[in-house]
């Protein structure tokens, strides 16, 4: 509904049910001017991981942030301190943009669980990170090829919105 004056800025970001959030910078719509432009924005990252070209079952990490507070007007994304383990049951996971330093992927792949840990990286908001991973003989992961690509666009779409008064 609408509420004359609203302002909302702060939208918690939790990444325990892996939900792709998407948002748009906030604009002023009046009663004269009410047709806003709306480019919706990835606020994660999205990493995929597949074995000797297969998708595994799970990734998860340890020990990482699980919710943030994203900023509508400013479109900034600040981590909050609670640390848990975020699992994604398929295979990519969403996380958040910024330093993966220290990071380590726990990775299911035909009922066994390896782990990998990837190069330093800045992962950016709306970026899709994809590992391909090659399954050594000595069970270890080492990594075949890394590729970073921008989310496809899922379509336009238009609207209008009526006023409730």
């Amino acid at each position: 509904p609408f509420i004359d004056d609203a302002t909302v800025t702060g939208i918690t970001v939790n990444l325990l049910p892996q939900t792709d959030y998407l948002f748009s910078k906030g604009q002023t719509v009046t009663s004269t001017s009410y047709t806003p432009d709306i480019e919706l924005h990835h606020v994660l990252s999205k990493v995929t991981v597949s074995v000797n070209d297969e998708s595994v079952s799970d990734i998860s990490v340890a020990d990482y942030p699980m919710t943030g507070v994203l900023n509508l007007f400013a479109g900034t994304l600040t981590k909050n301190n609670g640390k848990g383990t975020i699992t994604s049951g398929k295979s990519e996971i969403l996380l958040f943009p910024g330093s993966n330093e220290g990071l380590t992927f726990d990775i299911t792949y035909q009922g066994e669980s390896y782990q990998y840990s990837p190069a330093d990286t800045d992962y950016e908001a709306g970026k899709e990170y994809t590992y391909s991973l090659i399954l050594q003989e000595n069970n270890q992961l080492t990594i075949s090829q890394v590729t970073i690509r921008d989310w496809q666009i899922g379509g336009n779409y238009e609207g209008t919105i009526d006023s409730e008064s």
